[in-house]
């Protein structure tokens, strides 16, 4: 999120993909495809800052979560504990 990106995926896509992840050595697949799975699913989900804001002029719906998204960002940068190490 202090990136400059917001996630949009539902706790039911996200059950989803933590159940996928945590059998991915049952179903037989690698730890580097697992990890591909995983970056696979969130692409979907990822949406940069700036364009939300375009879109969410367009699209009353996301006004909300466009500040929402923004008052989150902030919450974490402005932290004590997200410092970087000297």
């Amino acid at each position: 999120m202090a990136n400059g990106y917001a996630i949009a995926i539902s706790n039911d896509k996200i059950y989803e993909l933590a159940t996928k992840t945590a059998s991915y050595n049952e179903r037989g697949i690698t730890h580097e495809r697992s990890f591909d799975e995983i970056k696979t699913t969130l692409n979907k989900y990822v949406v940069p800052l700036p364009l939300l804001y375009k879109e969410q002029k367009k699209d009353p719906k996301l006004v909300g979560f466009y500040k929402a998204s923004i008052t989150l960002r902030v919450s974490v940068r402005r932290n004590k504990h997200n410092q970087l190490m000297p």
